[in-house]
């Protein structure tokens, strides 16, 4: 009787001890990123009556990634996405919409459709068995392989709604940080929504724009969302 009892006794910790378990080693996850940013560009392109010039816009994304845990509630992240990042600034550029001049063109507003990757460690804490806190610093890095300009509507609007490029080249970066909260949908399902804060960007400047190519400039401020799904393995 006492082996039974004790037999049950067992059992019935351990079965608490894994209905409780939150964490999983390792996780597979889908975020979608919302970022709204202003940036100031110099415009070189005006000649004598250069001068800075700037706008805002929202950039979006969407990823997949892994998540593995190295050490009771640290981990680390890595993944590859699809990331437009846009930018909402006036400024002329080398319209070819027009077939007499490609001169007097005005972007009503920009932006790259890129491959992302990034890198990541983090930190998670359980508030209970439902929800946690989650906190991360991330690495990304952006290959862009095709560009829209979209004219504003009086300059090549009657030519051409909008102008795509298909190059291939290295972008930019950015650190981001982020902070959220995630809440426990099944044991092996988890969403969240996540704070981000880029707080650094780096972005190559734009030969259709005639800057140098070998130059880059940076986002003044950035600041969106994420929203995510886990699963655990």
């Amino acid at each position: 009787m006492k082996h039974l009892l004790f037999l049950l006794t067992t059992i019935f910790f351990f079965s608490q001890s894994f209905g409780q378990r939150n964490d999983s080693d390792n996780q597979i996850g889908l975020s979608i990123p919302i970022i709204w940013n202003t940036t100031e560009i110099y415009n070189i392109y005006s000649g004598a009556r250069a001068d800075y010039i700037s706008g805002s816009a929202v950039s979006y994304g969407i990823n997949i990634n892994y998540l593995q845990k190295i050490f009771k509630s640290i981990y680390v992240t890595g993944g590859i996405g699809y990331y437009n990042q846009r930018f909402g600034i006036k400024r002329p550029f080398d319209f070819n919409g027009d077939t007499i001049t490609n001169l007097g063109y005005y972007t009503e507003h920009y932006a790259y459709s890129s491959i992302n990757w990034f890198v990541g460690i983090g930190y998670r804490h359980w508030l209970n068995a439902t929800y946690s806190l989650s906190g991360s610093i991330a690495l990304n890095s952006y290959h862009t392989f095709s560009q829209k300009y979209t004219p504003n509507a009086f300059s090549g609007y009657e030519y051409k709604k909008y102008q795509v490029e298909k190059r291939n080249y290295s972008l930019g970066k950015s650190l981001n940080l982020n902070a959220g909260v995630n809440r426990k949908i099944s044991q092996k399902l988890l969403a969240g929504v996540e704070l981000v804060i880029p707080v650094y960007t780096n972005w190559k400047k734009d030969r259709i724009f005639r800057e140098n190519e070998n130059e880059f400039y940076n986002s003044n401020f950035s600041m969106g969302t994420n929203i995510c799904i886990k699963y655990n393995l």
